[in-house]
């Protein structure tokens, strides 16, 4: 699904023990104490794997090819951005 560049946007992540669910949402607020389901652009569902070692925090990383890892405690999910 396409997304416009030029929009401000906010990332949510919803964590379950298969699949993470990735969230772009056009509102800017920090954490998700004023989120609202139909503010968000783009929404999708991602395999959650083990992750090679343990992250305390939240990390996002992304490689030349548009992957973009995060690692949470032992989990790890990629997606693909174009």
């Amino acid at each position: 699904m396409p997304v416009d560049h030029s929009l401000r946007s906010g990332q949510v992540t919803i964590p379950n023990e298969n699949e993470w669910t990735i969230v772009i949402n056009k509102t800017i607020k920090w954490g998700a104490f004023s989120y609202k389901q139909d503010e968000d652009v783009l929404r999708v569902n991602v395999p959650v794997k083990k992750s090679d070692k343990f992250f305390e925090r939240m990390t996002f990383s992304t490689a030349n090819n548009g992957t973009v890892t995060l690692n949470w405690a032992n989990a790890k999910v990629d997606f693909h951005v174009k």
